[in-house]
């Protein structure tokens, strides 16, 4: 499982397009942990950095989540997920907190695939229903970096500042038919939170950009 990461913008510069690039990624840590519902997880952490002409450009670390074969799925210590419905008005002003920009999506199987084939991604758990079923599932999973993807668009749209890093973490998982909400919050000190939930403020992901 895709859990979290951190990215740094390591130049003042751009990366160029049709330029040459050269990418170094090497192990990080490599850790056997206990879940919260009993059973071992691995967690593997590895870094990357992007380099042109010599000059490091981006710096990533990204962390994922390995169970064991027949384990019980994350999905299966959450809350039964709430009814599909399309969103509404009402929805998006209930929380009541300040936003710089609030929009709600529900990803289709369409979507999915999509990304999936943008990616070369083609893990089941994206694509296959009876698998997800099979896997305690109720239904395709959200790629975690779609969701990530959606949620960075909204700060890209909501504050016209320069990145210089960005941290974020997957804390659920959202499925085919969950109404999702991506918030990006008021910038306070140089930096923007932004997060995703769905159902009853149920959350999903949580972003964190820092600007120069």
């Amino acid at each position: 499982m895709w859990a979290g990461g951190r990215i740094e913008w390591t130049s003042s510069k751009d990366l160029k397009v049709a330029t040459q690039t050269r990418e170094v990624m090497e192990l990080d840590t490599l850790e056997s942990k206990t879940r919260s519902s009993g059973g071992e997880m691995i967690v593997m952490s590895i870094r990357k950095k992007l380099f042109q002409d010599d000059e490091e450009f981006v710096r990533e670390t990204r962390q994922w989540v390995f169970l064991k074969e027949g384990d019980v799925s994350a999905s299966q210590t959450l809350k039964k997920p709430s009814t599909p419905k399309q969103p509404t008005k009402q929805d998006s002003d209930s929380t009541g907190e300040e936003k710089l920009f609030e929009h709600q999506i529900m990803l289709t199987p369409a979507a999915l695939f999509r990304y999936s084939a943008l990616l070369f991604n083609s893990h089941k758990i994206h694509l296959d229903k009876e698998h997800c079923l099979k896997e305690g599932h109720p239904d395709l999973v959200v790629h975690g970096p779609l969701t990530l993807s959606l949620l960075l668009e909204g700060v890209r749209g909501s504050v016209g500042r320069r990145w210089k890093s960005v941290v974020y973490r997957a804390v659920g998982p959202a499925y085919v038919g969950d109404v999702v909400r991506l918030c990006v919050g008021l910038e306070k000190e140089g930096k923007v939170e932004a997060w995703a939930e769905k159902g009853d403020r149920i959350p999903i992901m949580k972003v964190t950009v820092e600007f120069l």
